[in-house]
Order: C-alpha cells, then structure tokens, then sequence
C-alpha cells in the first residue's frame, strides 16, 4: 500500500520563523519516505512570496524524488501568483496548471 500523507498549512507564513517550522515539517515528511503528498492551503492567512518559493523548492525535491506531490485548496491570491509563474498543482494529471 503507498505511503500518503497530507499536511494542512496554516496561519501566516510570511516570517523567518514560520519558513523554519514549514520546511522542518517538510523534510520529516521527507524523511519518512512518504510516495504522495498532499499540501492543503486552507488555513493559511496570509503568505510572502519568499515563503512560497521556499515551498515549491522544497516539492520539487519530492517531484524529483518521484514522490507524488498536489496542492490543494489553494486561496485565490495564492493562486494568482501561482498562475502568473506557471506552477502545475499536480503531476499525475499531466502537469495541470492553475
């Protein structure tokens, strides 16, 4: 059976500090050797665009690792962002964009 997990960010992750505590949350999961991921936006508040380039460098290491990565509920500024760089939610829909 594969192993999935699925984190659910949330509050404002727009700070040094909340950057750390995202990332080591994500390298456990890393570690684990999870095969799919889940990232859920719903409880975010607030995010700065450096906390969301940390973010999607960090899954790109999962999608490089062949570790299935989606992102799901993902606020419409997010979102924006997201669509203006071109950042596909899922890899097992073919590349899907926002």
């Amino acid at each position: 059976m594969e192993h999935q997990e699925k984190i659910i960010l949330t509050g404002e992750l727009n700070s040094e500090e909340q950057r750390q505590k995202t990332r080591i949350l994500l390298e456990e999961k890393w570690d684990s050797g999870i095969e799919s991921l889940k990232i859920d936006f719903s409880g975010v508040t607030a995010i700065d665009f450096d906390s969301l380039t940390d973010l999607l460098m960090i899954r790109n290491r999962f999608l490089h690792a062949e570790t299935e990565v989606e992102l799901i509920n993902i606020p419409e500024r997010i979102n924006r962002i997201m669509r203006i760089f071109q950042v596909p939610v899922s890899e097992k829909h073919g590349n899907q964009y926002l």
